[in-house]
């Protein structure tokens, strides 16, 4: 029977409902009428919100990614915040990502959309969070602006997904702050500095 909903409530329904599937059956298995018989409604109201499966899991993975955003960590020096926003992608969304992007191979493929185009919907437009921490630090001279270079930038979470997927599991406290005091800090210290 279906459950009579309207608004936020039948919303975030059909995205639990959606993110559910996704993550059981992956892309391919994901049908409108097994996300509707698990939300309780009927295909009509998916539909009604929809084109296609496709716009479905694009919109799927934003809301579920947007419960889990990163704040702006201001713990007063770049090492703080870099591992606190290494803190926040290990206890969610790292998770998240690593757990679902085994699904979505077939996204990809039906949809002609890339990795990186579908980063973009689910983040949106607004302000990096990396870029806001580096500017700071930059701005504080803790950072050398010509050494922090995109994929020098990108290097801790790369880092981290690795762990993530080989451990299936949190990635330790010490393994956050090892990363960012081998990995980073010796790369972007400006060299008059004593940090």
């Amino acid at each position: 029977m279906s459950t009579r909903r309207r608004g936020e409530d039948l919303e975030n329904a059909l995205f639990k409902a959606a993110w559910q599937e996704l993550s059981e059956s992956g892309y391919s298995g994901i049908t409108f009428e097994a996300v509707a018989s698990r939300a309780q409604t009927s295909r009509a109201v998916l539909y009604r919100r929809w084109a296609d499966k496709g716009e479905l899991v694009r919109d799927t993975i934003a809301h579920h990614f947007k419960l889990f955003a990163h704040n702006v960590p201001d713990t007063g020096t770049f090492r703080g915040d870099l591992i606190a926003l290494l803190e926040q992608s290990n206890a969610t969304r790292e998770h998240m990502l690593t757990g679902i992007r085994v699904h979505l191979s077939g996204y990809y493929e039906a949809t002609g959309q890339s990795p990186a185009e579908l980063r973009k919907h689910v983040l949106g437009d607004g302000p990096d969070v990396l870029e806001v921490v580096y500017k700071r630090a930059i701005e504080r001279g803790e950072v050398d602006p010509e050494k922090a270079t995109r994929m020098v930038r990108k290097a801790p979470f790369a880092v981290l997904r690795s762990e993530i997927m080989s451990t299936r599991d949190r990635v330790p406290q010490n393994t956050l702050e090892e990363i960012v005091d081998t990995l980073v800090l010796p790369l972007v210290t400006p060299a008059h500095s004593t940090v």
